[in-house]
Parts: C-alpha cells; sequence; structure tokens
C-alpha cells in the first residue's frame, strides 16, 4: 500500500467522495429532507452500536494487515487516521461545526477526547494483530484476534458511557456558541457547501485506503472483495442497520447517510478495479492458451 496518494488517485477518490457527499447535498438542499430524529430504544441501540463496533475493529484489523510489513508507528499512523476520519471525527466535523457557529475553540476542545480514544483503539488493534501473527496456529490466531476484538469493542463501550462528561468538561474551556453567529441549515451558502465537499476528502481516503487493505487482504473474486468492502463500511457507520430499523416515515432522512456512503465506495470499488485481486493477474496469465 503506497504511502502517498499519487494526483490521479487523489482526483479519482475525491470524486468518489464528492459524489457520496452530494447524495446528502441534494436530499438536503433540494427535497429538503430533515436530519433524522436521535433517539432508539436502548436494548436496538446497543445492539447496532454491538454491531457497529465489531465491524470498525474487523475494517481496522484488515487494514494493519494491509499494510503488511510497514513499521510500528506507521501502522499506527495509518489506523489513527483512517478511523478518525472515516468518523468524519478528525477535521470534518470541528470545522464544520466551528464554521456554521462561529465557535471554533468549543468545536474543537471535544476532539481531545475523540483523538485519545482513537489512538488507545489504533493501538490496542496494533497490539492484536501483533500477538496474532506470533500465534502458532490458526486456532490461537482467531482466538487472539477474537479476544482482542472483544476486548477493544468493551473500550468502545465504555468510551461512548463516558464522553458525554469528558466533553462538557472540555467545553468549559471556551465560550459557547452564540445565537446570532449560528446559521441555520437552509441558509447555507456556496462558502459552507465549498468546505463541506473539502473537508469530505479526508473521510474519503480513508475509504480509499480500506478498499486497498481488502484488495491486499482477501484473495477472492473482485465482486466478493467489493461487496465484504461495501457491507463492512457500511455497517461499521452504522447507516445500515438504523436504515433498515427505520422504515416508516423516518426512513429518508437516516437513507441519505446510507446512500451517500453507499455511492462514496462503490465508485472507489469502480474507479479503482484495477487494483482488486480478481483482475491483478499478470497480462500473460490472461491470455487464453
Amino acid at each position: 500500500m503506497p504511502p502517498q496518494f499519487p494526483a490521479r488517485t487523489l482526483i479519482l477518490v475525491a470524486v468518489a467522495g464528492s459524489a457520496g457527499l452530494s447524495v446528502h447535498v441534494i436530499a438536503q438542499q433540494v427535497f429538503h429532507l430533515p436530519y433524522p430524529a436521535t433517539g432508539l430504544p436502548p436494548l436496538l441501540a446497543a445492539l447496532i452500536a454491538l454491531t457497529r463496533h465489531a465491524a470498525l475493529c474487523a475494517i481496522s484489523v484488515i487494514l494493519v494487515l494491509g499494510l503488511g510489513e510497514r513499521g510500528g508507528w506507521t501502522k499506527l499512523a495509518t489506523l489513527f487516521f483512517c478511523t478518525a476520519a472515516f468518523y468524519e471525527e478528525l477535521l470534518r466535523v470541528p470545522v464544520m461545526q466551528g464554521i456554521v457557529t462561529g465557535a471554533w475553540a468549543f468545536a474543537f476542545l471535544p476532539q481531545a477526547a475523540i483523538y485519545a480514544k482513537t489512538f488507545v483503539f489504533s493501538a490496542m488493534v496494533l497490539v492484536t494483530v501483533a500477538l496474532a501473527e506470533r500465534a502458532g496456529d490458526r486456532l490461537r490466531k482467531c482466538g487472539t484476534f477474537a479476544i482482542g476484538g472483544v476486548i477493544a469493542t468493551l473500550f468502545l463501550f465504555a468510551f461512548g458511557e463516558v464522553r458525554p462528561a469528558l466533553e462538557q468538561v472540555l467545553m468549559q474551556f471556551a465560550d459557547p456558541p452564540r445565537a446570532e453567529d449560528a446559521i441555520r441549515s437552509e441558509a447555507y451558502g456556496m462558502l459552507i457547501l465549498m468546505a463541506a465537499y473539502a473537508t469530505y476528502i479526508l473521510p474519503s481516503c480513508a475509504m480509499y485506503l480500506y478498499f486497498r487493505a481488502f484488495a491486499e487482504t482477501f484473495r477472492g473474486g473482485a465482486v466478493a472483495v467489493c461487496l465484504l468492502y461495501i457491507a463492512l463500511l457500511s455497517l461499521a457507520r452504522g447507516t445500515l442497520l438504523i436504515s433498515l430499523v427505520s422504515i416508516g416515515p423516518d426512513f429518508l432522512p437516516v437513507f441519505q447517510f446510507a446512500a451517500q456512503l453507499f455511492v462514496a465506495t462503490v465508485l472507489i470499488c469502480v474507479f479503482f478495479r484495477s487494483e482488486l485481486p480478481g483482475l491483478m493477474q499478470a497480462p500473460e496469465a490472461r491470455r487464453p492458451a
């Protein structure tokens, strides 16, 4: 996996991400879909969170395995970047909150807790993979991955419980947003839309790096790898399951985010299909006998 993005790759990644984000923008600006209502039954919310955390652990392990023999710090940095960027917590969320509220410190200070959580989670995954690679047989490897995944998942659950308190402590050191500085969503202008598209490049880059890891790790058919990649990323974001349990009046407000991720990941598969295992044979191997 290359440590940098060639210009062509970056352009295609940006196009895929922009196309996905456009689903959300059109839903908001053209069809005036509201943001989805928050709140699910506690048991259902816990089950969806469990699925999200398990899927995140899976794609994180795949990412580390896809990095091959690269150094530990490179793997840690890549995993930290992808985890934070994929959930839009690296820069996108605080930047957009700062733009629409004018309260930049209030938007960025809580990120310290997010960055700490992401770093600890990334270190857990890295240790798990390192221990699994030293295991003597397949059973021990699977057991190591399972134990590491359970520990990482419990950590994510625990952080979810203490996150609101941590953010409240951090936000005390910044002035809260003022009502007169806030920009309502229906008044979003071109500047905000440009910022939205620019900041979505980072999540798109994370999706691409995950795709490269899937292509490096799995040797099945190209279609199977693409379907696994799209499904696991959708589960990790939670958009797929939340859409399914929201069938009814709230379906479209939720589904716009599922469709956004789906369009971006499908286009990444299409643009970079030559990197998939089913298409990585040498030209001589593809010639008929």
